[in-house]
């Protein structure tokens, strides 16, 4: 799994850097392989906004099928804690389908079988 970061209107540091590692650890138990590419783009919105500063994140998978989430948040690691959690709930589902899938066949082969 290759993760890329980049960021635009915000200097990313080393401990973004390792902290966007660290979250993204988790995903590799849903995506295996060299060929999975983690995009993940980290950026200020605005400077001028009467709330603050404004943060987004978004994570890009590619991997046979494209995957994408995005989160806005006051802090960017609450942005990036939001859009990790947003996407491992993508690839349980898509993971919870698959098997769902593959045990109905299989019932219907054993049935078939049967009789």
């Amino acid at each position: 799994m290759n993760i890329t970061i980049k960021g635009t209107h915000v200097e990313i540091t080393e401990a973004m850097r390792e902290y966007v590692e660290k979250r993204l650890k988790g995903i590799s138990k849903f995506v295996s392989g060299e060929e999975t590419v983690v995009a993940v783009e980290l950026e200020k919105t605005t400077n001028h906004h009467r709330q603050g500063n404004i943060f987004s994140a978004e994570i890009k998978i590619s991997r046979g099928a494209k995957l994408y989430a995005k989160s806005e948040k006051s802090d960017i690691y609450a942005a990036i804690d939001d859009v990790r959690d947003e996407v491992m709930n993508i690839l349980a589902s898509e993971k919870d389908k698959k098997i769902s899938k593959t045990r109905k066949l299989s019932q219907k082969v054993k049935k078939l079988i049967k009789e």
